[in-house]
């Protein structure tokens, strides 16, 4: 008959003194085993200390084993004996562990204090072991699952219980490949032969499926389990579930490909440099703006001081230097050289990022291609150094100031941009004439105008102030303010100026596309509803009000019956303005603050905001049958006429429940729909 050991263990009670525990005696012990017992059935306890006595007990087909241990204080010359009586269900397919009794039996008689002390036991230790082990795996987080080299589950934790569904009843001594889902069955089976060669396997994505059919993201790490000659005899494997971060990577994933996107429309690159560790990341638009693949060139800043325009790079090089030491943000515009040949002129800005401790470690910031506007604005000065003589035909206004901010020449631009003419201009102070009030209308004082700061001897652009007109209009400007030197001598300064306004309208008209585009990301093209991505934003809208202010809402999912039969007989064509019509219909019948996506194919689904479930079955029939009414012709449906199954689900205020799971319920009507006939409402309820 099969034998088994299993780990018995018993927490002994602290000892004034010294104290040692012996076997006293167990009943029902083969004499060949009693002798080991006797060896092994034995621990030390120092003074105040607390103890587990563990041994390993066989098993001749009994479902119970009775022994009784000894505590021995040698400072009373008295032992407190308990008795241990576990019982046992060895089935051989399923282990279980023995539930432990212990209880105090009386006290024995007293023992000499000179008896000699006794040694833990190797096998003591090792059951200690065993006992930690098995808390380890009885607490974990992560599903601990025991098999056989067939792939036969032999040990399942309260872990693998809650993440798939089954009890330890239903999982010990099944198969494994109960848990793998039906399009991947065979890859459990390669990690069981990894294990039978020998091998550990460590983080392997996958999915494994639930007792309810959920699809689970997981990972597994599988190692053998080895006996004490070392041969295996088993498998342990370690499940992580990994579904959170797999849908967090979906998400990072969808937004990088908006911000590229937006970057790539707007020419902008942006990049992150940790210059302790000289690590650079760049966007995929900055490699297209240097003119790099990014499958063969890697971002490094050797690489970016390189792409310099020689001429710029000690400029460049001074600016960081700036940043990196002093936290000055970047700004600054440069000339880049591009692998071809190709000269471009960028303008970059950055920030530094500190830590902790306030120390800057990175710098980040964006890279703009402003080419076209450097290249423009090279021609002006070109153009106005070649024809000083002829700045009153500039397009853009001129001023000329002496050193107090006065006014001593203006050019026809700039009286036709401010509505001041030349003459009643000359000796006005600048900034009172144009530049006294803000955008905002407060008032702008003299001292730090911007217009005047020239005169301290430093050139400056501004690019997001207004100008006043005489009759008291403001205009958005650009204006570069320089000053002019008669040798080493500051002489006075001049202001170049200009209109921006259809510059800003062009930036208000792109942000207005931007806004578009990000609403017909969000769009069904062919009719017009909300498409997943709207339905996952508004989802997470109304859970919030449900759960904040308790505001109920239903789910709708409504299904054209016989649809793909339609597309086959009539022409996808046809099909397509059916669903436009369906579509037309139901919106109709909804109220404004219910909506309507395309949930997929020919499903439409519908959120009924702050609405009970027999409210929404009256919505159900009214849309069903204005559906049925419009007499779309249908011969392969059993109506003659298009028509449509709805499945209904509520979210009331007082349920946890998420919206997934709504959405769930009302697929589980519309299915029962379906199978009832069709052209017809169903409820979960």
């Amino acid at each position: 008959m099969a034998r088994y050991g299993y780990p018995y263990g018993v927490c002994l009670p602290s000892a004034a003194h010294a104290a040692r525990v012996v076997l006293a005696g167990a009943r029902d012990v083969e004499p060949a085993e009693r002798e080991r017992l006797d060896a092994s059935a034995v621990i030390e306890l120092g003074p105040g200390e607390t103890r587990r006595l563990a041994m390993m007990l066989p098993l001749a087909g009994r479902t119970s084993l009775h022994i009784d241990l000894d505590v021995l204080d040698p400072a009373f010359g008295e032992a407190n004996r308990y008795a241990v009586a576990p019982g046992i269900s060895p089935d051989g397919a399923r282990r279980a562990a023995p539930v432990q009794a212990v209880r105090r039996v009386n006290r024995c008689t007293r023992m000499s204090p000179a008896d000699p002390p006794v040694v833990h036991s190797r096998a003591g230790r090792r059951i200690d072991a065993l006992h930690r082990t098995a808390a380890l795996v009885e607490y974990s987080e992560d599903p601990i699952i025991g098999l056989t080299l067939d792939g036969l589950i032999t040990d399942w934790n309260p872990a693998a219980e809650r993440l798939y569904g089954y009890s330890p009843e239903e999982a010990l001594g099944a198969s494994i490949a109960m848990l793998v889902p039906p399009e991947r069955r065979g890859g459990s089976g390669s990690l069981l032969a990894s294990v039978r060669a020998g091998e550990a396997v460590r983080q392997v994505d996958t999915q494994r499926m639930a007792k309810d059919g959920r699809r689970i993201d997981v990972s597994i790490s599988m190692a053998p389990i080895r006996d004490e000659a070392g041969g295996i005899v088993g498998a342990a494997a370690f499940t992580r579930d990994i579904s959170m971060r797999i849908e967090a990577e979906e998400r990072l994933r969808r937004s990088e490909v908006q911000l590229a996107e937006a970057q790539e429309l707007a020419t902008l690159g942006s990049w992150d440099w940790n210059f302790i560790t000289d690590e650079l990341s760049w966007s995929p638009e900055l490699y297209r703006i240097f003119g790099l693949d990014p499958d063969r060139s890697a971002a490094t800043s050797a690489g970016f001081f390189d792409a310099i325009h020689p001429s710029d790079r000690r400029l460049v090089e001074a600016a960081v230097q700036d940043t990196i030491t002093k936290g000055t943000p970047l700004n600054y515009e440069c000339r880049t050289v591009r692998p071809d040949g190709v000269e471009r002129v960028i303008l970059a800005r950055g920030r530094t990022v500190e830590d902790d401790f306030g120390e800057i470690v990175r710098v980040v910031g964006t890279v703009q291609d402003v080419t076209g506007l450097v290249q423009t604005r090279q021609r002006l000065e070109h153009a106005s150094r070649q024809n000083e003589a002829l700045l009153n035909s500039a397009a853009d206004g001129i001023y000329g100031l002496d050193l107090a901010g006065r006014i001593t020449f203006a050019n026809p631009a700039a009286a036709a941009l401010t509505g001041h003419p030349v003459d009643q201009t000359i000796g006005q102070h600048l900034h009172d004439l144009v530049h006294h009030t803000r955008e905002g209308g407060t008032p702008h004082p003299r001292e730090g105008c911007p217009c005047t700061g020239t005169l301290e001897g430093h050139a400056l652009t501004v690019c997001d102030e207004v100008f006043w007109r005489k009759d008291g209009a403001s205009f958005p400007v650009e204006y570069t303010t320089t000053p002019i030197s008669e040798g080493d001598t500051l002489t006075g300064a001049l202001v170049v100026f200009r209109d921006i306004t259809e510059r800003r309208r062009i930036e208000s008209e792109l942000e207005r596309l931007n806004t578009e585009l990000a609403e017909q990301a969000r769009r069904d093209p062919l009719t017009g509803l909300g498409n997943r991505l709207r339905l996952e934003e508004d989802l997470a809208v109304y859970d919030a009000r449900r759960v904040r202010y308790g505001h109920s809402y239903c789910v709708l999912l409504c299904d054209l019956d016989r649809f793909k039969a339609l597309n086959d007989r009539q022409g996808h064509q046809a099909g397509d303005r059916v669903l436009r019509a369906v579509a037309d219909t139901i919106v109709r019948e909804s109220r404004t603050s219910d909506a309507v996506y395309r949930y997929g194919g020919e499903e439409l689904l519908v959120l009924l905001a702050e609405q009970t479930l027999e409210g929404a079955l009256i919505v159900c029939e009214r849309m069903r049958e204005a559906v049925h009414r419009l007499g779309l012709g249908h011969a392969d449906n059993e109506a003659g006429v298009v028509t449509i199954s709805i499945g209904a689900a509520a979210c009331p205020s007082e349920d946890r429940t998420d919206s997934t799971d709504a959405i769930r319920r009302a697929d589980r009507a519309l299915y029962a729909a379906k199978a009832g006939g069709r052209n017809r409402v169903v409820a979960d309820r």
